[in-house]
């Protein structure tokens, strides 16, 4: 149970200083953001409770909608949209361009010694590699994007310094949770 309360509490401080980033209120967010999880939470509650009562058809839909807000919607990821940035910057958009303006390129076919940005062109083949923990949902979501009908075939070869099993991460996240308390 500490691995869900560091999750849902990490969530949180992410939220706020999002919020704060935007100049809001974070008091006003903050109560509003622990009512919207409190209000989630009763009503995935509320609707197993239903499921006793009888009404199984009813419950199993209303608990499927509840767990797709749960599930992130069809975008693309932070990753993706970096990825797309170097790869194809003729169709990303401008704020993922301006994200990877300072970024180092390693092309082998650039010479070396110059200080000039790299020109903006398409690539074919990445290699994408996270310093820190990866995850299945990037490697997938770059999966997706690479292999849209409507843009050429792309390679990409995705890695990380540490990927770890669901149940390796619930360890790692309980022992957090512990730290806090």
């Amino acid at each position: 149970m500490s691995a869900f309360k560091y999750i849902v509490k990490f969530k949180q401080i992410l939220k706020l200083s999002k919020n704060v980033m935007l100049n809001e209120h974070s008091t006003n967010n903050a109560h509003s953001l622990a009512e919207n999880n409190s209000a989630l939470f009763t009503g995935l509650s509320s609707k197993l409770y239903g499921l006793t009562e009888g009404r199984i058809s009813e419950g199993i839909s209303s608990l499927a909608t509840g767990l797709k807000k749960l599930l992130p919607d069809k975008k693309s990821l932070p990753i993706t949209n970096v990825v797309e940035a170097i790869m194809e910057p003729n169709n990303a958009s401008n704020n993922s361009i301006q994200i990877t303006d300072e970024y180092l390129y390693l092309d082998p076919k650039s010479r070396g010694g110059h200080s000039k940005p790299p020109k903006r062109q398409s690539y074919d083949t990445s290699v994408v590699f996270v310093v820190g923990g990866g995850n299945y949902l990037e490697y997938h979501n770059l999966t997706e994007w690479s292999s849209q009908p409507n843009r050429g075939a792309k390679n990409i070869v995705y890695g990380s310094t540490d990927l770890v099993t669901a149940k390796e991460f619930l360890t790692e996240v309980s022992d957090l949770g512990k730290l806090e308390t």
